[in-house]
Formats: C-alpha cells, sequence, structure tokens
C-alpha cells in the first residue's frame, strides 16, 4: 500500500533529479558552445598561443613557392608578414618586390588567376604576387581593376609604390558606375597605366601575332596546304556573333545596310540564336569573313572579336585608323575604306570570286604563329615586376585626361560613316 506522502516524497526526488539533469545539460551545451567560439576564434583570427597556424604557413608558401613551411612564433598577424618577406627576400643578390592586386578581377581574385602558386615561371625578374591586403605596406606596387575599384575603401597614397590603373574596357563607357568610380579619387593618384593602349606603359592587349621563331614547334606554324584546305571550306560571306544590339558605336546600323547588299548569319542574343564554342568554330570554317565591330569605337581598342582572324577567317573592322596603329595593315578589311555599305559588300563579293585576292589577307600565316591564345596576363605583371625591380617612379597628373580624352573615342561612329556615304 502506497501512502500519499510517499508519492509526495518519490515525486520530489524525481523532480530534483530531473532539474539536477536539466542543469548539467545546461553546462554540457554552454560548454561545447564555449569551444565552439573559441575554435571560430582561432580560425579567424588566428590567435592560438602566439603560434604560426597552418593557414598562414600555407599562405607564405603560395606568395613564395621556395618557403616550403616550417613555422615560427608570431606575437601578431603584422610579424607573420614580415617573416613572409624576409623568407621570400632571402636569398643570393636577390630582394624580391611585393606585386599586390587590391582589387578582384570581375568578382575573381586576380593574381590567383594570373600566376601559379603565386610566381611567374617564364619571367626573368622574381617578385611576389599575392591578392592579400595584409601585403599592403610591403608592396613595390598596387593593380586596380577599375571596374572592381570601391573608391570608399583604398590604400593610403605612397610615394615609394606604384599604383597602377588596370582596365580593359574602353573609356566609351565612361558613365557606367563601374567606369566611373576612379573619379571619386585625385587625379594623380595613379603612377602606371596598363590597358590596351599602344602607349600605356605595360601595354595589355587582348590578343597579339607572335613571330615564328627557330624554337618553335613545328605544329604552331601554318603550312601553305593548311590555309589552303581551310579555304576550300568556306562557302557563306559573313559571319556576324553578337549579343549587344544598342551600341555606342551604332554597328547595329551598318549590319542592317550592308545586309541588304550580302548574306550575313548572324548568332547571339540579338538574332535570337545560340551559338557555343563547338558552333562557333563550324561556322569560322564555313564563312570568308567576320564583322569585328566593336561595341565602341576607341584609339587602339580591339578586342577577341578580331582575333578570331587566327582559326582563318578575315575580320572586318569599321575604322582602319583606329587599328592600324598596332595591327599590319594587310591583315584586315575596314568598311572605312569604302563609300558605302553596298561598295563594301561588292569587293567582299570580288574576294570570294578570286581565291588568289582572299589568299593575300592570310599571307601573316607565313610570318606568325598560328596559336590562338590572348597574350597571358603574366607578360604584364612581369614588366610590372620589372619595372618594380628597376625602382621606377612616374606621375600621372591627370589619369582622366589620359584616358578618356587621349583614346579619342567616337560616339555614334556608324552614323557618321553612313552619312558620308
Amino acid at each position: 500500500m502506497i501512502y500519499l506522502d510517499d508519492i509526495d516524497s518519490y515525486t520530489g526526488r524525481n523532480c530534483a533529479l530531473f532539474s539536477n539533469f536539466m542543469h548539467l545539460k545546461t553546462i554540457i551545451i554552454f560548454f561545447l558552445l564555449l569551444v565552439f567560439a573559441s575554435v571560430w576564434l582561432v580560425f579567424f583570427l588566428g590567435w592560438i598561443d602566439g603560434s604560426l597556424q597552418d593557414g598562414d604557413r600555407f599562405q607564405c608558401h603560395w606568395f613564395c613557392p621556395e618557403v616550403l613551411g616550417g613555422g615560427i612564433i608570431v606575437k601578431n598577424k603584422q610579424q607573420l608578414i614580415e617573416w613572409c618577406i624576409e623568407q621570400c627576400s632571402n636569398g643570393p643578390n636577390r630582394s624580391l618586390p611585393v606585386i599586390l592586386s587590391w582589387t578582384n578581377f570581375f568578382g575573381d581574385p586576380f593574381m590567383n588567376k594570373s600566376t601559379l602558386n603565386g610566381s611567374l615561371s617564364n619571367c626573368p625578374y622574381q617578385c611576389i604576387y599575392t591578392d592579400n591586403r595584409r601585403f599592403e605596406l610591403y608592396a613595390s606596387a598596387i593593380v586596380f581593376h577599375i571596374p572592381d575599384l570601391n573608391p570608399l575603401s583604398l590604400p593610403k597614397r605612397r610615394q615609394d609604390v606604384l599604383n597602377v590603373f588596370f582596365i580593359e574596357e574602353s573609356p566609351a563607357w565612361r558613365w557606367k558606375w563601374w567606369i566611373f568610380s576612379y573619379k571619386f579619387l585625385p587625379k594623380s593618384y595613379f603612377n602606371l597605366t596598363m590597358t590596351y593602349r599602344k602607349d600605356s606603359d605595360i601595354f595589355a592587349p587582348y590578343g597579339a601575332f607572335y613571330p615564328i621563331e627557330n624554337q618553335i614547334e613545328k605544329d604552331d606554324i601554318w603550312s601553305q596546304s593548311d590555309v589552303h584546305s581551310a579555304m576550300l571550306k568556306k562557302s557563306s560571306p559573313i559571319l556576324f556573333l553578337v549579343s549587344n544590339c544598342n551600341t555606342l558605336s551604332k554597328r547595329e546600323l551598318y549590319v542592317q545596310e550592308l545586309a541588304k547588299y550580302i548574306n550575313i548569319t548572324q548568332f547571339g542574343k540579338c538574332a535570337n540564336e545560340f551559338c557555343d564554342a563547338n558552333c562557333e568554330d563550324e561556322q569560322i570554317k564555313k564563312h570568308y569573313f567576320y564583322l569585328a565591330f566593336e561595341n565602341s569605337v576607341c584609339n587602339d581598342y580591339i578586342t577577341e572579336k578580331f582575333w578570331r582572324l587566327k582559326k582563318l577567317i578575315v575580320p572586318i573592322v569599321l575604322d582602319r585608323k583606329l587599328v592600324e596603329n598596332t595591327i599590319p595593315a594587310d591583315v584586315f578589311i575596314a568598311a572605312s575604306d569604302f563609300k558605302d555599305p553596298s561598295k563594301l559588300a561588292d569587293y567582299l563579293q570580288y574576294l570570294i570570286k578570286n581565291p588568289n585576292e582572299y589568299a593575300k589577307y592570310f599571307n601573316w600565316t607565313k610570318k606568325f604563329q598560328k596559336s590562338y591564345k590572348e597574350p597571358p596576363r603574366e607578360n604584364r605583371l612581369c614588366k610590372l615586376c620589372e619595372m618594380a625591380h628597376r625602382n621606377v617612379h612616374k606621375e600621372i597628373p591627370n589619369i582622366e585626361k589620359w584616358w578618356v580624352h587621349g583614346s579619342d573615342c567616337y560616339d555614334d561612329y556608324t552614323e557618321y560613316l553612313l552619312e558620308e556615304s
């Protein structure tokens, strides 16, 4: 028989046990949270008894491949950076400048894409290349990709550092925020220019001809039988791949007029016809000419559109004088050379009917390599590394004047061209 007092006593003991259990559970959860918080601090702040962390050790190796690991006791991140610099700079008669990319490249780390393990294998000069802003105080040069520039987050201007103005787009789009942002900076903030313009301190074109040299592999040289075979496969006049339908150059107006006199095969957003890389290659094989009309007409602005010529197709550009500063005059056709689109169409038909005349536009294959590639970014960084080693000092009094006014862009160029016809 169980009495009421016994039940109360039994219940009280269980409540006490339950209360103790919940208290213990709370202590365990609190302890786990404390451990988690400590691990979080260790991971993100790098604090663990003042020791160099694996991630930091790896980073130092990434910046400088000859540092194979090891470790030191560091008091803070600044000491770690100093140690990395010292390790990378020590060596027989050499001291390595630091090249820092302050911005991304269209959202992606620039140096990570442009170097191999933080170094350039074919560059005669050695530098440390990094996207890590902790190296700012040790940088000899800082690269700013203008479309990714945030004028509210910039390093303090230093006289001993080369600030590099880097952009691949034309200044015709100067009212876009990602081009306009640099105007919030002091006009003399930059020391060097790295653009597609030939008069840049560091020339960074979309493409280039590579002369045939004695060391070149046979597979990198066009045989004239290959060129002749490619010509025989062509059956259609003009190819045009385009996705920007309303451009500053108004190229679309010239295309509409030209299409009245000769067939133009169009792919891309503007034609509602998708064409992937394989499709593009097949279409290039079939066509004699490619419309390499740029979205804006500026000095030396020659993009990948033009360099499809490496796949053995003849490019047609809008204006000759904007191209021939950097490109041999006998490898392309210019719309500006003809009174009107009908005269251009007549000349293209003439070339199609006269293979020997058409073949002259491929004479470049006898002097230059066949490889279809853009100049590697390593070339640009190697030039910058060289300038850092030479302690080059230069000032650009007004970057906007150099960039905007010096590029000599033509708005609505095609309207002007058609009015002249």
